[in-house]
């Protein structure tokens, strides 16, 4: 061994043990070690009792010993016998936490040398291994405390105010003997009751301080269970990532198999009401998942999902609005296959589902006439995505390489499928997809084509819709093709295409239908822009031309097209500064009325850093819009002038108390005109206040 220097003192803790002095000449025996004779596996209590044992005794002019853990020297405490180190609990306990104990030989000369390092795991109060608690404090405010305006009719809601909000959390993580609990909520408090959490449900009764979340979970060796909000679900046409509030339980067989249950609430829920999201009976959901890895040791190599699936869900109302009461009810199962060779070339998803739903029968509706009962219908909905890496990393020179991947994407969900779990599921509808995507060094393209089909079925008395969508996306970084050196005045150029056929495939028999009925529309997009990035200014142009080309037969005129212009430059000219011009030309034809509409639209706003704590904001714009021919012009003008000052208040344990403070003055001028009409001019001017506190 060599010697080892000699570990500095203090550092501002209070020390625990104090050098053991022991006289006599270097050893000329075989060298001297340090181990533990406890299991330094275990946590210990922080006055447990503890030994060290030495490899030898410490002969005579050897020096003496001297036991750190960190840089506090904890040697005091110990009782040192030939070949032991003992300790016995005393007035200062261990510190809490891991740490890692060295023991050093010191000589008389002074030298210092490392005899051994054992791992020392303490107890915090309470037993815990691990404890953390950390909340979090946020205080809101936004005023107006002045307001003008004309005419009177122009009178805001609310001329003059003071709302105030608090956001608090709480997270907490513990761990004891194998088991880990963890905790996270979050609350918010209101001055104004219609910023509520509830108030869109619950309206003048809606809580001002209330639960907006809460997550607890408790976990022990290959078990997992979770109670409030959860996100649960995997299977696109059953559940997924569906989120509400509920109770789960996730059971594991080492890596290869695993088991998810979960029972739910039919939403998502905030409130102290319902905590556990299954208090009503018919707006809850049951699920499990099954998972099974054959090949754990290679995750992602093979996994297969088995899913079954339960569920009412009942419709949801503001306070304002009326409906039928009556829950939705669907039953699922459903399975998941994912396949990925090692080498990352090829990845399959597939999935299939078969749903029994359950429509509910409500005789309220029926207002005194037979209806034909509503029936239950079982239907089975499946898709494929498939990733192939043609290319991958190839390269073509030194310093740029290719990549080319295909995918291929095939799903079909059949005529009233539903899913109460899984609303994005669009039923009597099959798509097929093919996309390429690839890049040569830093240019990148991407082009997909999709395909669909309505009806199923094959009803003859139903409209059937056919779609072809087609997307190209190129990006041309020019600033740093053919080598990473970057070149400011060449502009990153990229081009966005996508058309859209929608058409029906022919007319209805015994429907009623004409041909004139019968859908048929282009929709095209055209998306162009260069942008220029320097280290003092930067400029961003886009032209974006859209169109709708409609072929119905007897609306073969009804189309519209909009073209625009923006156009962007900023400039940094000193750190403090900066400032920015947009400008906007927006021109909207409708070829079946031979209107044109025109927006012209140009602004700029300046931010000057005063110090490194406030700043300086000024903006104003300036919108005008006209139509061809000459029925009505509009023109807007607003003024904005912002001064805020960011506060640092004080330090609180890891944490930091920051803030900002803000004064805001705002006016708007709005022009309306009209031919044989009054001219229509609205002022308004406001002076806000606000400010945010947080604190951890």
């Amino acid at each position: 061994m060599q010697e080892a220097a000699k570990p500095a003192l203090g550092g501002g803790l209070l020390p625990l043990f104090w050098i053991l002095a022991a006289p006599g000449a270097a050893s000329s025996q075989t060298a001297l070690t340090a181990t533990a004779s406890f299991d330094t596996g275990h946590w210990l209590a922080p006055d447990a009792a503890i030994e060290l044992r030495l490899s030898r005794a410490l002969e005579s002019g050897e020096g003496r010993i001297a036991v750190f853990v960190g840089l506090v020297d904890l040697t005091p405490l110990f009782t040192v016998t030939e070949d032991r180190l003992s300790y016995r609990r005393g007035p200062v306990p261990f510190p809490s936490g891991e740490h890692e104990m060295v023991v050093y030989s010191v000589s008389p000369n002074g030298g210092w040398q490392e005899i051994g390092r054992v791992p020392l795991r303490v107890l915090r109060p309470g037993g815990f291994e691990r404890a953390e608690l950390r909340p979090r404090l946020a205080l809101n405010g936004k005023g107006q405390v002045l307001e003008g305006h004309s005419p009177a009719a122009n009178r805001p809601p609310r001329p003059e105010f003071q709302d105030f909000s608090l956001n608090l959390g709480l997270q907490s993580h513990h761990v004891r003997e194998g088991w880990t609990v963890r905790t996270q909520s979050n609350f918010l408090g209101v001055t104004n009751r219609q910023e509520a959490l509830r108030f869109g449900e619950r309206a003048d009764q809606a809580p001002r301080f209330d639960l907006s979340d809460y997550l607890v979970t408790v976990e022990h060796g290959s078990a997992l269970i979770s109670a409030g909000n959860l996100s649960y679900g995997s299977h696109r046409h059953i559940i997924s990532g569906f989120e509400g509030r509920g109770v789960s339980t996730v059971l594991r067989a080492g890596t290869a198999v695993s088991l998810t249950l979960a029972g739910m609430s039919g939403s998502k829920l905030v409130g102290w009401s319902n905590p556990l999201g299954l208090g009503v009976d018919q707006h809850r959901l049951f699920g499990a998942t099954l998972g099974l890895e054959p090949y754990p040791s290679r995750p992602g190599l093979l996994r297969l999902e088995v899913s079954w699936f339960n569920g009412n869900v009942l419709p949801q109302t503001g306070f304002s609005q009326g409906a039928v009461i009556e829950a939705e009810h669907s039953r699922s199962a459903g399975v998941r296959l994912s396949v990925g060779d090692p080498s990352r070339r090829i990845a399959l998803e597939a999935g299939y589902a078969r749903t029994r739903f359950t429509n509910p029968s409500v005789p309220t509706l029926a207002q005194g006439d037979t209806l034909v009962p509503v029936e239950p219908v079982t239907r089975g909905a499946r898709y494929l995505d498939l990733t192939y890496n043609l290319l991958r990393s190839l390269r073509l020179t030194p310093s740029v390489s290719a990549n080319l991947a295909v995918s291929v994407r095939h799903e079909r969900v059949d005529p009233l499928y539903r899913s109460v779990a899984a609303p994005q599921a669009q039923a009597d509808l099959e798509q097929n997809g093919l996309q390429l995507t690839g890049a040569v060094g830093a240019l990148s393209v991407q082009v997909t084509h999709t395909r669909g089909r309505d009806n199923l079925a094959g009803i003859p008395t139903i409209l059937t819709t056919l779609s072809r969508s087609t997307a190209l996306n190129l990006a041309v970084p020019l600033g740093s093709l053919g080598g990473s050196r970057q070149r400011p005045w060449l502009p990153l150029l990229s081009y966005g295409f996508a058309r859209v056929h929608q058409f029906g495939d022919s007319v209805p028999t015994l429907g009623g239908f004409t041909p004139t009925f019968v859908p048929d529309q282009v929709s095209t997009n055209h998306t162009l822009s260069a942008s220029w990035q320097a280290t003092q200014w930067r400029v961003h142009y886009q032209l974006n031309r859209s169109s709708q080309d409609n072929r119905q037969a007897g609306r073969e005129r009804a189309d519209l097209v909009n073209l625009t212009n923006n156009l962007s430059v900023g400039a940094s000219p000193k750190p403090a500064f900066d400032i920015t011009v947009d400008a906007a030309l927006e021109r909207t034809e409708n070829r079946e009325f031979s209107q044109q509409n025109s927006t012209w639209r140009l602004g700029t706003q300046l931010t000057w850093r005063l110090t490194r704590m406030n700043a300086l904001v000024a903006g104003v714009s300036r919108t005008r819009t006209v139509d061809d021919p000459r029925t009505a012009e509009q023109s807007n003008t607003e003024v904005q002038l912002e001064l805020s000052q960011r506060l640092n208040l004080f330090r609180a344990g890891s944490g930091r108390s920051q803030g900002q403070l803000f004064l805001r003055y705002a006016r708007l001028l709005a022009d309306r005109r009209a031919p044989l009409r009054a001219k229509d001019l609205r002022r308004n001017w406001s002076l806000n206040t606000g400010f945010t506190l947080s604190a951890f």
